[in-house]
């Protein structure tokens, strides 16, 4: 799921800082939106940042708790190392290439202890709120996002595309598509368009 504006205008933010803090990402481009910029799942607690290299552009996903108030510096070490993915290639995966622009950044050390306590606190958070995580379909043909407590059976599809362009008979084009579990409690806007 993209990024919402709100959310984007910070990782641009942040991205422009670091250009500037870490000497090894002065390569970089200047500005965040030469990238496709995404929310992880909300259930996922072992991946925290993710660079997808794409035929087009790289798609940088970020765990959605990290756009946490008290979580901003995790959030900016989170970008950090992404960013050092991008500054060292692809073919760099996390050796010596990739640790040696990571580490360039004056407060990666402490970032570091930060990131270990937001794992705890990911961790945490996941498994005491299943409950209260909602599996989350985008509709392709209207874009609306559907939140059901229940996995939904395969070739489910949107109830109003199929009312409004089928009569309320099952439509092909309106299959819904899984993005996954996300949070009832605080989601990301859904202005559906400032995806860079």
């Amino acid at each position: 799921m993209q990024l919402s504006s709100h959310h984007y205008t910070t990782v641009s933010t942040l991205y422009s800082g670091l250009i500037e803090a870490n000497p090894a990402l002065k390569d970089l481009p200047s500005s965040a939106a030469n990238f496709r910029w995404r929310y992880l799942s909300a259930d996922n607690y072992n991946i925290l940042g993710l660079t997808e290299w794409t035929d087009s552009s790289p798609i940088i996903s970020i765990h959605p708790f990290a756009f946490t108030p008290s979580w901003e510096f995790v959030l900016l070490g989170l970008l950090n190392h992404e960013m050092s993915h991008l500054a060292a290639g692809h073919e760099a995966g996390h050796g010596s290439a990739f640790s040696s622009v990571e580490q360039s950044w004056p407060d990666y050390e402490q970032w570091i202890g930060e990131r270990r306590e937001f794992v705890m606190f990911v961790e945490a958070e996941v498994k005491a709120n299943l409950e209260n995580l909602r599996h989350t379909y985008r509709c392709p043909s209207c874009s609306r996002m559907v939140q059901c407590k229940h996995k939904l059976s395969t070739g489910a599809a949107c109830f109003v595309c199929c009312a409004l362009n089928n009569a309320g008979r099952w439509l092909k084009s309106a299959v819904l598509i899984r993005e996954g579990l996300q949070p009832t409690i605080n989601p990301p806007e859904q202005d559906g368009g400032d995806e860079q």
